[in-house]
């Protein structure tokens, strides 16, 4: 089954109303982090099965989504890059629940887990086998106002495989975070102490983001809420830890 999400008492017509809110929290992410994908526009759209891929036609009985461009006669299909498909055909129906497959493209600014746990945050819901937030605290475990925090167990993400969708480098990271006490050096932080070390005084750190950025993403869940400032941060963190003074190259 397609990742997905089980909510309750809610119709096609409440999620189709939802999604200009889901393009607002992609908006409100995209000021906070720039180096998400940007989109040149984001259309809510409900979609006629006509308009969509055969075998996207069997999944679901309807869809709705975000497009970047509506289909036309060129290309046929538009630039979906969001959507999500109500009923799935092999789940097993439940009255009062919708089965939501999610599906996203790479340019849409939020991933599969946020757009799952922004859907579980605004509707009812129960948790999905195959749900992207199955490895994250969903909203109705959360605590206050508390960031969302990564859970998974230590001992099974040392045996995942690439299959599993957890990189293998990332897994080291992961386990320690699990046994690291308060105030220890976060597993990205530490990644950059390692990066740096093998680099000259004066070097050019923008190769390094987007790895720091994915660490940072499997240790806390979530992504920084502002990217640029807290690579700085950890940058500068890392430099301290080594002794060293940060040099910037001139164009920094």
């Amino acid at each position: 089954m397609p990742p997905h999400v089980i909510i309750t008492d809610v119709t096609f017509d409440d999620l189709f109303a939802w999604l200009p809110d889901l393009v607002t929290h992609a908006h409100h992410e995209l000021a906070l982090h720039p180096r998400r994908p940007q989109p040149f526009a984001m259309l809510p759209y409900k979609v006629p099965m006509h308009e969509l891929f055969i075998f996207a036609r069997y999944l679901a009985t309807w869809y709705i989504g975000i497009y970047e461009t509506l289909p036309d006669t060129s290309p046929p299909f538009g630039t979906p890059l969001m959507l999500i498909a109500g009923n799935l055909q092999d789940a097993a129906p439940v009255p009062g629940e919708l089965t939501l497959g999610l599906w996203r493209d790479r340019r849409f600014p939020l991933d599969l887990a946020e757009i799952a746990w922004l859907l579980e945050e605004r509707f009812p819901s129960r948790p999905a086998p195959a749900s992207p937030l199955a490895h994250f605290v969903r909203p109705g475990d959360l605590k206050g106002a508390g960031q969302l925090r990564h859970r998974m167990d230590a001992d099974a993400v040392a045996h995942r495989s690439p299959a599993d969708g957890v990189p293998p480098p990332f897994t080291a990271d992961i386990a320690s975070a699990a046994r690291r006490p308060a105030g220890a050096m976060i597993p990205s932080t530490a990644w950059l102490v390692d990066q740096i070390s093998l680099q000259p005084d004066a070097f050019d750190a923008e190769p390094l983001y987007q790895e720091w950025m994915e660490r940072y993403q499997v240790h806390a869940g979530l992504y920084p809420r502002d990217s640029a400032r807290s690579f700085e941060r950890a940058l500068d963190s890392a430099y301290k830890h080594l002794g060293r003074t940060r040099r910037r190259r001139p164009s920094e």
